[in-house]
């Protein structure tokens, strides 16, 4: 999985990430931050011109407790 190694690099860090650019957005490539913007076309703009490929991790700096999870269900049944 080519973002296992960004995400665990974010999770790591997510606490620090929080406290001090709360509300921003950071891209990770690998295990480098490649920055903080103050909105998600900013950081994704940057972001895409240099890894046209989309291979960079782009998460808002949160806390855990703040972060929404979307829970998806379906009456269709396996």
């Amino acid at each position: 999985m080519p973002l296992e190694k960004p995400l665990a690099y974010f999770r790591k860090h997510q606490e620090k990430f929080a406290s001090e650019h709360h509300g921003e957005f950071v891209v990770i490539y690998e295990e480098d931050v490649e920055g903080f913007y103050k909105s998600e076309l900013e950081a994704y703009t940057v972001a895409i011109k240099k890894h046209p490929d989309g291979s960079f991790l782009l998460r808002p700096c949160l806390r855990p407790e703040e972060e929404n999870v979307a829970v998806f269900h379906s009456r269709v049944a396996g």
